[in-house]
């Protein structure tokens, strides 16, 4: 194989492989911000549910792409906001840890939070902070430490078939590698023979003309 064509095939599969790897960035991002709308709509109805349950008129706001605050301005019972909120996102199976945090309306103050896993397991009691006073109209926000990750992981065949380009670059990668070298080392071999043939023909072509020498001599 000439090495002008070895070049443009190495050329050709690298911009193929560069251009599906380039797509396939894109359709996983485009993937990724799908999973995060319908994650935020899911959240947003069950935040909703619950505001509503304890409030007329309630306020939605996603102040981040993983906090979300809910204007009530209403008395909260935090347990039974707890309690409330694990419910609704059960039932839309969202099975993701969250952080909870109840606040004075008038002063933004902290007055409850807890850190909920999804798997329900008891927390120590120093992750709490316990209720101050149930009579301040309240606020409270929602915040999801993990939400990324957890997108991620919704995402298996888009992750697969990643990890299979990924592969085929990788063994692209190692086959033209191999084929470099194995022409190196074939041309080593060329070069090597070739210098063996000179270096025999040498002193052969000397002991020819010498002999032919000595024979004209005598001939004479």
């Amino acid at each position: 194989m000439k090495q002008k064509h070895l070049g443009r095939i190495i050329l050709f599969g690298t911009v193929v492989l560069t251009c599906l790897l380039v797509l396939q960035v894109y359709w996983f991002k485009k993937a990724f911000d799908v999973s995060e709308k319908q994650f935020d709509h899911t959240v947003q109805v069950a935040l909703k549910k619950v505001a509503d349950s304890v409030s007329s008129d309630s306020e939605i706001k996603k102040l981040s792409s993983n906090f979300f605050f809910v204007a009530t301005e209403s008395e909260l019972d935090d347990r039974d906001l707890d309690n409330l909120l694990k419910k609704e996102f059960l039932l839309r199976s969202l099975n993701i840890d969250y952080e909870l945090g109840v606040y004075n309306a008038d002063d933004d103050t902290l007055v409850y939070g807890n850190y909920v896993e999804a798997t329900k397991r008891p927390l120590p009691q120093t992750h709490v902070i316990e209720p101050i006073d149930l009579e301040h109209e309240k606020n409270f926000a929602v915040y999801f430490p993990g939400k990324k990750s957890y997108l991620a992981a919704q995402m298996h065949i888009w992750i697969f078939s990643t990890f299979i380009l990924l592969m085929m670059m990788g063994f692209f990668a190692y086959a033209i590698y191999t084929l470099l070298r194995e022409r190196r080392f074939s041309a080593l071999k060329n070069d090597f023979i070739n210098n063996m043939t000179h270096e025999f023909n040498t002193p052969v072509t000397n002991v020819k003309i010498a002999g032919e020498i000595l024979k004209n001599k005598l001939d004479a």
